[in-house]
């Protein structure tokens, strides 16, 4: 087993951003960072937002995923696997939408980073979950619980990239203070792929602040805590791209969004 996990360390160390060319960069600097810290709004000050989104119009009918990779086609029946870029449920909910907040967090507030990690799991020939988010600085567990060699290739546009392979039943966990770091700066969500098999593809936010989430099957996110004011909302899916929306937070009350997406 020790030698099993130096293997691992070994192949993601010499494959980490080196994906197709790519030159790691540093991560852009925060400007949040140089704002004096001030008092984040007592609970009392604070309301939720509620956040409803549906798909207009007939959802696309699932297709089956062309398998190439000889050990992926040994473990799924031939059409098992099927496109999950589009989740709807029964009355059109959309799932995979990631919310958050874009404008109107004051950048002098300052929340407790959570020490347990965000995972990101690559079983069954694909990646889960599809849409995530994290806060900046999060450590972030990546895995393979498949029997093939999976890569877990992150593309941001302010963070270092990202580019490791994974054996199979392996993990690696990135921090701050790793080697190979954790995501440090607040990003919109970006695409992560496994070269070696295309229809893998997840979507992961990165923020500073706490205010954000993915709907579910049932096509709602609520964010909790925020303080009361005005923000602008963003929401992003894979397939049909970004809305933004403007938002009244009361202290105490409920903010209801809903919204729509469709061809």
């Amino acid at each position: 087993m020790r030698h099993l996990a130096s293997a691992i360390v070994l192949a993601a160390g010499l494959l980490a951003g080196c994906g197709k060319g790519e030159d790691p960069k540093p991560a852009a600097p925060d400007p949040a960072e140089q704002v004096p810290q001030k008092p984040v709004p007592a609970p009392e000050k604070c309301g939720r937002i509620l956040v409803r989104v549906v798909l207009r119009g007939e959802p696309p009918k699932p297709k089956a995923i062309e398998v190439t990779d000889a050990e992926c086609m040994g473990a799924h029946v031939r059409g098992e696997l099927r496109d999950t870029k589009v989740v709807v449920g029964a009355s059109g909910e959309l799932a995979n939408v990631i919310v958050w907040l874009d404008r109107g967090v004051d950048p002098g507030w300052r929340w407790p980073v959570p020490q347990d990690p965000f995972v990101l799991d690559q079983a069954h020939c694909m990646f889960t979950p599809r849409a995530g988010t994290m806060r900046a600085g999060q450590p972030l567990e990546i895995r393979n619980s498949d029997e093939t060699i999976h890569f877990v290739h992150a593309k941001p546009r302010l963070n270092p990239g990202l580019n490791v392979s994974l054996v199979p039943g392996s993990r690696m966990t990135l921090t701050a203070e790793g080697k190979t770091r954790t995501f440090m700066s607040q990003e919109e969500p970006f695409p992560i792929i496994c070269d070696p098999h295309p229809w893998m593809y997840a979507m992961l936010g990165v923020f500073r602040h706490p205010f954000h989430g993915v709907t579910g099957t049932d096509g709602t996110v609520t964010l909790q805590g925020v303080p009361e004011g005005e923000y602008t909302l963003k929401l992003k899916h894979e397939k049909y791209g970004v809305q933004e929306s403007t938002v009244k937070v009361a202290a105490g009350g409920d903010a209801a969004v809903a919204a729509s997406f469709g061809e």
